[in-house]
């Protein structure tokens, strides 16, 4: 049985993996089975950057490889910067429609980040200094309605285009 134990800003990375896979579906119309495929990893890709956390849902699954690669990089480091992201669409996402989803939902979660006061190491190795766009802490109200905010500038984009 899994852990229930669960990360404090679970819902808006899931909320915003649920919504980055609906859209998608939404553009490329899939059978029903590659659409829950398209969901689950949309959602993966927003939770796949706390695996950096001891404490996230998706550590607690598997609990030894977070220690390894929080202990080297710490929370919010490699995993949190726009190089890995990059380097991630290199090896998974080129020409990879799940790849590319999952890439997209990793996208998701690094900019949610963006805006806690904890920021992201967005020059990663080269300055790990992290740069924050808003003063609040992930997983109370404020991420929530940053989230949603995020939400309707993707929606309203979306039907722009």
């Amino acid at each position: 049985s899994f852990p229930t134990r669960r990360s404090s800003d679970l819902g808006a990375h899931k909320l915003m993996g649920v919504v980055l896979g609906g859209m998608i579906i939404s553009v490329v119309e899939p059978t029903l089975p590659v659409a829950g495929l398209i969901l689950g990893m949309s959602v993966l890709g927003e939770l796949a950057p706390d695996i950096d956390t001891v404490n996230s849902t998706i550590s607690l699954r598997i609990p030894i490889i977070p220690k390894i690669i929080n202990r080297k990089f710490g929370h919010r480091g490699l995993l949190h910067s726009p190089l890995f992201l990059v380097l991630s669409w290199l090896v998974i996402g080129r020409q990879n429609l799940i790849g590319n989803v999952f890439c997209i939902g990793y996208l998701g979660h690094l900019v949610q980040d963006l805006f806690t006061c904890a920021g992201l190491p967005l020059l990663f190795p080269f300055d790990k200094k992290k740069i924050s766009l808003f003063p609040y802490h992930s997983g109370g109200i404020m991420d929530y309605v940053m989230t949603s905010v995020l939400i309707i500038l993707l929606l309203t984009v979306n039907q722009l285009i």
